[in-house]
């Protein structure tokens, strides 16, 4: 079985969505590096209140 869809990580790599979604290895090593803490993204985005809004519900 081949997997046709893919992931494109921030740093420009592909995986095959199969393999990115369904083990801990890529997944959570790529949210890992490229994650950054709520209040720092606050900071440092647009301040869209709407979008602000809608992450601060989650």
């Amino acid at each position: 079985m081949r997997c046709v869809i893919h992931y494109a990580a921030p740093d420009g790599r592909i995986y095959p969505f199969c393999t990115y979604n369904s083990g801990i290895m890529f997944r959570e090593r790529i949210e890992r590096s490229f994650s950054i803490p709520l209040e720092v993204y606050l900071a440092t985005s647009k301040n869209d209140a709407v979008e602000n809004r809608t992450i601060l519900k989650v």
